[in-house]
């Protein structure tokens, strides 16, 4: 194995000395350790080992080369391109010797036992394991959108454990994924490609991380966890070993499920969600494995992924987490979305209850959702994730500061902007509200708010006076005078009906 001064420094602990560094932390250069000779030029993957007497007074490195003096060595080397450990004059050269041989010898060995744990286990736990006595602190390995795969720690008391058995496989909180996606350290770490030091802010402690990548694609991630003692220097270049072995190891590894599904069940949903027939057999089997049967009360909620959420790599462990968060729901992702279906059914909740149990995954604003109306028979999905993508869709453009969008409160509006989409107002609206409209326009008149009002509720003179601040008479003559310029007969249903839809519409196109 590689090495560098870094490491031989926090490992050379017999002895005292002074350090001078031109590489970088990560670097790798040194395969081996050699005595001084002046008569030979300097390599940079040796590690030389030599006594400042005999050290000529000049020393040319073209490439930043390392060097272990005993005693202090002449001015021009503390000006050169070179990496230095100097030591006590009187420390015996042969002692010194002996010890940095050791530590070569003991990270040979770690790194032979990382090569025989891949070639018979190929498992990143066994990688792990066998690290541990190197890092001491805890060593895990989470996925990119943040399941835990496997960790490794020193026994110690239960209450000073940082994992246990039951967090294998689960992705982090959700209070951690919010303010992971939110924290520009995390934002920061997802592309990087050497080790780094998350800070303690989040977690209280600091974590170094080394990404892992396939195909150069980012997969997963290894953490050392400051808990038992204090991250060294040595540390970044041990972890880049440990990452070399964990991507060797992830290439025999699977596409890492975000979910429990039975196989092939979230391929049946995208054929559901699709519009497209499935296999009624092959439903009623999946329903079978969730307990629900196909007549149960259903509601649909979808959660868009936004760009940041793509971003972060975060959709994922947000699905888990409403999957197990909230009862009797399965969750899947389709069409840049995350799908929520809860059997009402089975939960014994309502669909209010579950809507403000969901508010605590969506508060601040970081996700939103668009949900279906309540329906029975999974069969129909496909037609409720349409109610649901609406509501979310023209939700957001009229009240972009709530969180959920129901259904409910939508499908008029949709409806209206479908149906006269393309059209000028004029076209659709009634004659007599235009009317009205022109002549409150040249008259400076309100005659057009009072008619809405009196419709919208009913056409209850108490009501629209209450509202409208009218005495009864003023109301009753204005009634009559809205009636005589627009032509109106208010009896008549159809008329109603066409004249609050044009208000409607008016009011979407910014007409009245």
């Amino acid at each position: 194995m590689n090495l560098n001064l870094y490491l031989i420094a926090d490992y050379l602990t017999a002895f005292s000395f002074q350090t001078r560094f031109v590489d970088d932390l990560s670097a790798s250069p040194l395969t081996s350790l050699r005595l001084f000779d002046p008569e030979q030029p300097l390599c940079p993957s040796r590690l030389y080992l030599a006594a400042a007497a005999d050290l000529p007074a000049l020393i040319i490195a073209d490439e930043p080369c390392s060097i272990i003096c005993i005693g202090t060595p002449p001015d021009a080397y503390l000006k050169s391109n070179l990496n230095l450990l100097v030591l006590d004059s009187e420390v015996s050269l042969t002692r010194v010797f002996n010890a940095v041989e050791e530590i070569f010898l003991r990270f040979n060995q770690w790194e032979a036992q990382l090569q025989t744990v891949f070639y018979t286990k190929k498992s990143i736990k066994a990688l792990c394991d066998a690290s541990l006595d190197v890092f001491i602190n805890p060593i895990s390995v989470y996925t990119s959108d943040l399941k835990l795969i496997c960790y490794a720690e020193r026994e110690k008391p239960d209450q000073l454990m940082l994992f246990n058995t039951a967090d294998n496989e689960q992705y982090l909180s959700i209070d951690e994924i919010n303010a992971l996606k939110i924290d520009t350290d995390f934002i920061h770490t997802i592309n990087t490609r050497a080790p780094e030091i998350f800070p303690k802010d989040i977690f209280g402690y600091r974590i170094l991380i080394h990404n892992l990548h396939l195909q150069n694609v980012y997969v997963a991630r290894i953490c050392i966890s400051e808990t038992d003692r204090p991250i060294k220097n040595s540390d970044f270049l041990l972890i880049q070993t440990l990452a070399f072995y964990s991507e060797l190891c992830l290439r025999d590894h699977g596409d890492q499920p975000y979910n429990h599904h039975p196989k092939d069940f979230d391929s049946l949903l995208t054929e559901l969600l699709s519009h497209r027939e499935v296999d009624a057999r092959a439903l009623e089997k999946y329903l079978n494995y969730y307990h629900w049967n196909q007549s149960d009360a259903f509601c649909c909620c979808q959660l868009p992924i936004s760009s940041y959420e793509k971003s972060t790599l975060t959709a994922n462990a947000l699905a888990f987490q409403l999957s197990t968060h909230i009862s009797g729901s399965c969750v899947s992702q389709y069409d840049n979305a995350i799908v929520l279906i809860i059997n009402l059914t089975q939960s014994g909740k309502t669909r209010n209850q579950h809507l403000a149990n969901l508010a605590y995954f969506i508060r601040d604003g970081i996700i939103k959702a668009g949900v279906s109306n309540e329906f029975n028979g999974f069969a129909k999905l496909s037609a409720y994730y349409q109610q649901a993508k609406i509501a979310y869709e023209v939700g957001s453009l009229y009240d972009e500061t709530l969180w959920c969008y129901r259904y409910e409160y939508y499908a008029l509006p949709f409806l209206i902007a479908r149906s006269s989409a393309g059209y000028d107002p004029e076209v659709l609206c009634a004659s007599g509200l235009l009317r009205l409209r022109e002549y409150d326009q040249k008259r400076g008149r309100n005659y057009c708010e009072v008619l809405k009002v009196y419709l919208e509720n009913n056409m209850n003179i108490a009501k629209t006076i209450r509202i409208l601040f009218l005495q009864r008479a003023t109301f009753l003559y204005q009634l009559k005078r809205i009636t005589e310029i627009a032509h109106l007969n208010l009896s008549d249903y159809p008329t109603r009906l066409h004249l609050l839809l044009s208000f409607q519409i008016l009011e979407q196109q910014n007409r009245c």
